[in-house]
């Protein structure tokens, strides 16, 4: 009876932490914690500058994350960077897909 009461406790802990991994599967490059209220943060930031002071932003933000990639956090922080870069594309180009490059 113990060794089945012992398999149930690992069964009900495995279940927890299965439970907990996946709440914990967040968008770490574009949080929720960005997209609360009626409007994403990288939106408001856009309103409260003129185009070039935005583009400004989100240069700086790209090389930031490259900049510390090695030492901080990685993988991430290219992903990070990668945001950045694809939302100056979109930027550059009006929201057009702009990869077209990629297929010649």
């Amino acid at each position: 009876m113990r060794e089945e009461e012992l398999a149930k406790s690992l069964s009900l802990l495995g279940d927890g932490y299965n439970s907990i991994t996946q709440k914990s599967k967040v968008d770490s490059i574009n949080p929720d914690h960005y997209k609360s209220g009626d409007i994403e943060c990288i939106d408001a930031i856009k309103a409260s500058l003129d185009k070039q002071q935005f583009k400004g932003y989100l240069k700086a933000s790209i090389i930031k994350y490259l900049w510390r990639y090695e030492k901080k956090n990685g993988l991430e922080d290219l992903q990070k960077a990668e945001w950045f870069l694809q939302r100056l594309i979109k930027e550059e180009t009006n929201g057009t897909n702009s990869l077209d490059f990629y297929r010649s």
